[in-house]
């Protein structure tokens, strides 16, 4: 597989275990893949036991080849939810702990064209360029991170802001010898009411250039316009890569008196991958710096936050993956100066687990999260701030096919 290949797919590669595509169909130019996983648990949270869906998801891929060198590419990818609605509540990820009731629900969908020398370019609901800066880091099944900025607003799927799997996406990916990079446009211009997105009005009104006017004004409008973001990978060496990115976007707000005021949504950090997570060891880590790109347990932006995620793992010849996973999410000063002197947020877990990969297909695991989070939430919020990880623990099967 050429490097150009290699890099446009990094970022699915690493969010998933492997996978083992059925083909079902190919000829001298088309082909047409199928595949997907199902995942159970069980799992122990806030002294409830439950069965709970996982990554369950179903896609299919295709390919055609076209003239001079050219292909063109598809992907349609949709969660899935075989076991049926569960009320567990482990934290806020809704893949998992809170299962929507619907059967199916959009993960994935682009198409693009590729070239070996000029690159490829894709549109579509697809992993972002900033998940390639941070995705070494989400491999445990059931507690995945929540420090790197790719599932905002409270493990949302990151397709708002595009740092997750985005919206309306363009891309850009190539690759040079041992450097690829990949630029990122999102187009939107979606006006939304506050609390369709959150339950609370999200925007601390001492944080913006007009503090006084919104705080007298309830917000009733705000436009968040397109995204930007950027990666570079450099591979040091067959095991050892470095990662660089950031993600960029503004939104524009007028309150029901027609006050109207802007603000940046931005992230940007490093990160380093050594190994491979199905053989060996495996080391990865990312740190980021961000501003009002995420929320606290009551919904409220961050105004400035750091997020620092850690893995690492051995897959034994036994097939047997222990792991251990450090994980945290601190916002600066500014977060007490906006919302209150007391108040404070934290997040800060543990995950630990061991996976048995039994076959390519066939995964039995056991993981645990222990929460050293703080979260202090004054005034009429004061409820919401035990909204946090928690402690948990979770047994699961995971079939790919």
């Amino acid at each position: 597989m050429k490097k150009t290949l290699v890099a446009s797919a990094l970022a699915a590669i690493i969010a998933a275990p492997a996978v083992n595509a059925v083909e079902l169909y190919k000829d001298d130019t088309n082909s047409v893949s199928m595949g997907g996983i199902v995942d159970a648990r069980v799992v122990s949270a806030d002294g409830e036991t439950d069965m709970a869906n996982g990554w369950s998801r179903i896609y299919f891929t295709s390919e055609h080849q076209l003239t001079n060198g050219w292909s063109a590419f598809s992907k349609f990818e949709w969660g899935v939810n075989p076991f049926g609605n569960t009320t567990v509540n482990v934290n806020d990820n809704n893949e998992f702990s809170n299962s929507t009731s619907n059967f199916l629900n959009n993960r994935l969908g682009y198409v693009g064209l590729s070239h070996d020398k000029f690159g490829q370019v894709s549109f579509g609901k697809q992993w972002s360029v900033w998940y390639d800066v941070v995705g070494a880091t989400n491999q445990p099944f059931a507690f995945d991170g929540n420090a790197s900025g790719t599932y905002t607003y409270n493990k949302a799927d990151g397709s708002f802001n595009g740092t997750g799997r985005a919206d309306k996406a363009i891309q850009y990916r190539n690759a040079f010898g041992d450097f690829s990079f990949g630029v990122q446009l999102q187009l939107q211009q979606d006006d939304f009411q506050v609390d369709e997105i959150l339950n609370v009005n999200p925007f601390p009104p001492q944080n913006f250039a007009n503090g006084s006017a919104i705080a007298a004004n309830p917000m009733t409008t705000v436009e968040y316009k397109n995204t930007y973001g950027f990666s570079a990978t450099y591979a040091m060496s067959d095991k050892l890569n470095l990662m660089v990115g950031g993600n960029m976007g503004e939104f524009d707000a007028i309150t029901s008196k027609g006050v109207s005021f802007s603000e940046t949504d931005y992230i940007y950090g490093v990160g380093m991958s050594y190994g491979d997570w199905n053989d060996g060891l495996y080391v990865a880590a990312n740190v980021n710096k961000n501003q009002n790109h995420d929320t606290d347990n009551a919904g409220r932006l961050l105004p400035e936050s750091v997020g620092i995620e850690t893995l690492v793992s051995y897959k034994f010849d036994n097939n047997l993956r222990p792991f251990l996973s450090y994980n945290r999410l601190k916002a600066s000063d500014s977060y007490a100066d906006t919302y209150g002197s007391n108040d404070e947020f934290d997040r800060q877990f543990v995950t630990a687990g061991v996976h048995y990969l039994w076959t390519k297909q066939v995964t039995l695991y056991a993981e645990g999260r222990v929460d050293f989070s703080d979260f202090t939430v004054s005034g009429d919020l004061a409820k919401l701030a035990d909204a946090g990880e928690g402690n948990a623990v979770a047994f699961g099967v995971m079939y790919s096919f």
